[in-house]
Order: C-alpha cells, then structure tokens, then sequence
C-alpha cells in the first residue's frame, strides 16, 4: 500500500467509528436494549468501533500495535455474534455456556496464528500465504460454524426472516476478510464490519419493536389475570369472619376494618382498570390495606416493620403486595409464634429496589406451578421485566433465615416522568 492508500484507509476507519457512535449512544440510553440481547448487541458494537478507532490511528500513526489491537477486535466480534444468538435463543429455552466457550477459544487461538505468522497489516492481502495465517483463519471458521450451529438448534423459535438475518451474522467477518484480498488499494474490513453492525443494529430495533407489541398484548392477558388473581373468594371470607367477631368485641375496631376492606377491594379494582405502572407511594398505600387486613387475623403473631428510603419512583402496579402476602403465607402463617415481615426500598446508584423480607420460613419457589402464589409471582416478575426493564429475586433472607424478595428497577426507566417519555 502507498502512504496515500495508508492514509485514506485510516481516514476511512475513523469515519465509521463516527458513523457507529450514534448507535451506540442511542443503546446505552434506551432501557429496552438493557436486556441480554441488547447488551450483546451493544458490546459488539463498542467492539467494532474500537477496533475502527485502533485501526484509524493506527494506519494514520503507524502504529503496528494498534492494527494488531484491531484485528484481535475482529476476532471477538466473531466471538460476540454466538453470544448474541445464545441470548435469542435464551429468550426462549435454557442454553448452555459450551457454544461461547469453544467459540472463544477458537477466536483466540486464531489470533495467535495470525501474530505468530508475522502478517504484514500494509501488505497486499492477496499475497498471504503463510501457512500459520492460513490455518488461524480455517479455525476462526470454526467459531462460525459454532454461531450457525446454534442458530440451527433455536430456528423453531424464529421466524424465516430472523434466521436469514441472523445467519449471515456469523458468516460476515468471513466476507469481510474475503473483501479485503479483493478491493487492495485500501483497507475496509473495519468499515464494511461498522456497516455490517450498523445493519445489525436495525435488525435488533425491529425486532425489539415487534417483541414490544406481542408483550403489549401478553400484557392485555395479564390485565384480566390480575383482576381475578388478587381477589380471592378465601381471603374475602377470612377478612369478613374476623370482621363480624370484631364488630361484638371491638366495635371501632371492626369499622377501621370494614374501612380497610373497602378501600382494598376498590384499590384492586381501580387499579387493574388503570395504568400498569403506577408511583411507588399508591402501590404502599393498597400494600397498607392489605396488612391492615392480615392483621385482623394474625393479631401479634405477626409484626410489620417499614423502612422507606426512595419513594419517588414508579412501579408495576400490583407488584408488591402479592410479595407480601407470600412472605405471610409460606414464612409466617405455619409459624406458632409468627414472624417479622419487612418492606423497605432504597435507592441505588442505577436504579431502586424494594425489598419484602420475612424471618419465618424460607420459601421454596413452585412458579411453575399453578396454584394462587405459583401464578401471582410470575406475574409479578413479568411485568416488572417487560413494563421496566427489571428483575425479581426470590431467596434466602439475610443471615440464612426466612426469605426475600427483591424487585430491582433501572432508574432510566422507574423515574417518575421517565415512563411517559418511553
């Protein structure tokens, strides 16, 4: 190559490295690529514009370092695209780590050979012939394959035009590469990969937007699985037994009671009937209600302790109080002497969490059942993951004793105001 072919394939470099970084800012800050797909998405892309900026200064600057940094970048972006697909397919089914390993490992011994083989990063391309260059890319082939592999194990879940896409996805460096020995005057592997992965960053948009709309309808579903979920004809009859004993033995107590029964069941209904997301403070308030009515029942057998650090932040509605009353029925109720339960939230440096604890029993997880709670906490964990873009763990309590559960919430998209705008 001459020092102007150099210099313009530098050029060339740092151009798409601009054209990438729109891409990437835009999927840092939308909440709906914070999911696994959307984060290999996002590394594939910072990768590629890496290795754009190290092969641009290094053409410009001479720096051989550099090119030898971006073309390991090549590598791993061929790494990148089998953890893209394991994600898709994770959407769906349990995957194993096997396929990003060996893919992995290929990468990296690829790169090996392509250092060992002395490869001249200004040569004509199309005069390699070392036989460790040449048998460094038979094995970055492999990692190929690996990608296509399990793209064909997951295809039943994906429609023609996701397959198609998504295999040439793996097979893209390859042509790349195969380019690059033809248009020798400058070097494009870097930008025709940013070109690529700008493509790649479309595909993921629309499909994300079609994945918005079949979860706005799954949410419909949930919209009436909700209204018959929460209220139930035991809790009802329990709630109303404790109140006709209290009406003779305690009179002013029985009316906060009915006061507390009414304002629950009209909270259920109001809110299922309104939005899905809802501010922190009204989903306390009908949690409130709910523990006034527990208490009807359990008297000092049960103990409610309340710290409340963040509360300005939004929330699934219906999203805490089915926490609660599973901390009551599976770590307190079989207790003889009870149990503490706690609600606390706090916010953290990306986001908020509320925690439901309880110091009775810890709780074996049965969401793949379909009993009451069984359906009450995987709705939960749904609509936090696809209304927010959070999480709910469900674990062992602190010191090893009773349970917790956790919501977890990005504050990009659990801020008050931020819900509107996305």
């Amino acid at each position: 190559m001459t020092a102007d072919e150099i210099r313009m394939t530098g050029i060339l470099n740092l151009v798409a490295a601009g054209f990438l970084l729109p891409s990437l800012s835009a999927m840092r800050l939308n909440w709906r690529y914070q999911n696994q797909p959307g984060r290999s998405c996002f590394y594939i892309l910072l990768a590629n514009t890496l290795m754009c900026l190290a092969a641009g200064f290094g053409y410009l600057l001479d720096i051989q370092q550099l090119l030898y940094i971006s073309y390991f970048l090549h590598y791993m972006i061929i790494m990148g695209y089998t953890a893209y697909l394991l994600a898709v397919l994770h959407q769906y089914r349990p995957v194993r780590k096997w396929p990003l390993l060996l893919s992995g490992a290929c990468c990296v011994v690829s790169f090996v050979f392509f250092h060992l083989s002395g490869y001249d990063t200004t040569a004509d391309p199309g005069l390699v012939s070392s036989g460790l260059y040449l048998t460094g890319q038979v094995i970055a082939s492999g990692a190929v394959v690996i990608g296509l592999a399990v793209l064909i194990i997951g295809r039943q879940y994906l429609d023609r035009k996701e397959i198609v896409f998504l295999g040439l996805l793996p097979v893209m460096p390859l042509v790349v590469g195969e380019l690059s020995k033809v248009i020798t005057a400058v070097r494009l592997r870097a930008p025709l990969m940013a070109l690529s992965n700008m493509m790649f960053h479309e595909h993921l948009h629309v499909t994300d937007e079609r994945r918005v709309a079949r979860q706005q309808e799954q949410l419909a579903q949930a919209r009436l699985a909700i209204s018959a979920n929460q209220i139930r004809p035991h809790f009802i009859f329990n709630s109303l037994t404790a109140i006709y004993y209290l009406c003779d033995t305690d009179p002013e107590r029985a009316k906060e009671a009915i006061q507390s029964f009414s304002h629950y069941l009209r909270t259920n209904l109001e809110l299922v009937d309104r939005e899905m997301v809802i501010p922190f403070d009204r989903e306390i308030s009908h949690v409130r209600y709910y523990l006034d009515l527990e208490m009807l029942r359990y008297g000092d057998r049960l103990r409610i302790y309340w710290d409340l650090q963040a509360r300005d932040f939004m929330i699934p509605v219906l999203s805490v109080q089915p926490l609660a009353e599973n901390a009551i029925k599976h770590g307190i109720s079989d207790m003889p002497e009870g149990g503490a339960l706690s609600i606390s939230s706090r916010e953290t440096a990306d986001g908020y969490e509320v925690r439901v604890v309880n110091e009775g029993r810890p709780y074996r997880s049965q969401e793949d059942s379909s009993d009451h709670m069984a359906v009450g906490l995987r709705s939960v964990r749904e609509r936090v993951e696809q209304l927010l873009g959070g999480s709910v763990e469900i674990g062992v309590g602190p010191m090893g004793q009773g349970a917790e559960a956790v919501i977890r919430l990005p504050k990009s998209a659990a801020t008050v105001g931020a819900v509107q705008r996305n």
